[in-house]
């Protein structure tokens, strides 16, 4: 609660200038506005939200698995930035790119913006901070046509009646009935362009990144496909073949497993704060503009083995190098990732995890990643298994700017008879 009034997210440089004056504003609640645009997203996240969105995350879903599954070998980083990219395009933004080429130069595109977030501020042709504010530019064009197209549908539309709102299939026009019917704003175009891209920005890479390190893993733990296939077949039969949002409910181990994912290859590494005034935190005293950081992985070790610092330096102590706590090790997945975790009866034993933030600040679309990541897990262990090409080569893991393999993670789908 004391996030925009005695902290703020104002960082300044490369990364201000690419997210823009509109979405930096909001993120830093510059003009006081960040809980009223927040607010507009939260008819976008309703049960009832999340359930009109299923059939299409669903369907979406088929056509991803039915595309690596017709390759003889992919690569988990590649193709998953692929998946973030259209689950964000369709169910965020609301875009309907007219080709293949469209869709490719926006992924190239959101590939450059994000490298100009985290790059020298030196804005010369050249520059990797040029070329992301021209792509910036260029993902705009897009936007501001999706936007003008989109809220001229909305206005020809009869209104609903009291009490009945219409159920929209991407989070963009949830933001649009909000503004227009519960506001009474007319919004701009260019608003709502700006707006989409601090959507696009805030689910296409993380997404990425949850999905890629949700295979990765699962890559090497085929116990786990196995379980989640029976766990299917249970669904199926109680639900039917569709992915609806109760079946995905239903589906405990999936769940368990994508957040088993996220706590130990928690996509953002770190969340940035600068104190606006002197206050205290726990025992120590931070002085005004200081600037604050919550290591996320670090968090989460503690919470599973708050004893792990006192082991770490015992070990440094006597000339050994740091050891990584046991729930974060990556090279020892059959003890680290632990579904279980997840899916103890009192939910006050359950890990804590700050991939989505905490609060009321926590992100608005963690219940939609979560939507996407089972359907993309279930259509996969419905009818396939997912093994590592080459086994015996280690996944290297980079941290910044999201957690990801600093190599290709090449996998093949294996057509199980069910």
């Amino acid at each position: 609660e004391k996030d925009t009034k005695i902290v703020s997210f104002d960082v300044g440089g490369a990364f201000a200038k690419v997210q823009g004056e509109f979405n930096m504003r909001i993120l830093s609640n510059a003009d006081g506005q960040r809980g009223a645009w927040r607010k507009s997203f939260m008819p976008a996240v309703t049960q009832d939200a999340l359930a009109g969105y299923a059939p299409l995350v669903d369907s979406m879903a088929k056509v991803e698995v039915a595309t690596v599954a017709g390759m003889d070998s992919w690569d988990v980083c590649k193709e998953t930035r692929k998946w973030g990219m259209h689950f964000a395009n369709a169910l965020l933004a609301g875009l309907e790119l007219e080709s293949e080429a469209e869709a490719k130069a926006i992924l190239d595109d959101m590939a450059v913006f994000f490298a100009g977030l985290s790059t020298f501020d030196i804005d010369l042709p050249f520059t990797p901070l040029r070329k992301a504010l021209d792509a910036r530019e260029r993902i705009m064009v897009l936007l501001r046509k999706s936007a003008t197209k989109m809220l001229a549908g909305i206005r020809a539309e009869v209104p609903a009646a009291p009490g009945a709102p219409k159920v929209r299939k991407n989070m963009m026009a949830y933001v649009i009935d909000h503004l227009r019917y519960d506001l009474g704003q007319e919004p701009t175009v260019d608003d709502l362009a700006q707006f989409a891209l601090g959507l696009l920005q805030a689910g296409t890479d993380t997404s990425a990144a949850g999905f890629t390190g949700l295979f990765a893993i699962l890559a090497q733990r085929p116990d786990l496909i196995t379980r989640l296939r029976e766990e299917q077949q249970e669904i199926t039969s109680t639900y039917g073949e569709v992915l609806t949002k109760q079946a995905l409910d239903a589906s405990k181990l999936a769940d368990a497993c994508v957040r088993e994912a996220l706590r130990i290859t928690t996509p953002a590494q770190a969340t940035w704060r600068r104190a606006l005034v002197e206050f205290e935190l726990g025992n120590y005293r931070i002085p005004a503009n200081s600037w604050l950081c919550l290591n996320v992985p670090c968090a989460h070790a503690l919470d599973q083995e708050p004893s792990w610092p006192q082991a770490a330096a015992l070990a440094m102590s006597t000339g050994g190098a740091m050891p990584l706590p046991l729930c974060m090790d990556l090279d020892r997945l059959a003890a680290s990732f632990d579904p279980s975790r997840w899916m103890n009866a009192d939910p006050t034993q359950r890990p804590i995890n700050l991939t989505f933030g905490h609060g009321p600040h926590v992100c608005v679309g963690a219940a939609l990643y979560m939507l996407e990541a089972k359907a993309m897990l279930a259509q996969i262990a419905r009818s396939y298994d997912l093994a590592l090409i080459d086994a015996k080569q280690p996944i290297i893991w980079g941290e910044a700017p999201m957690m990801a393999p600093v190599q290709p993670v090449m996998v093949k789908l294996i057509k199980v008879e069910t």
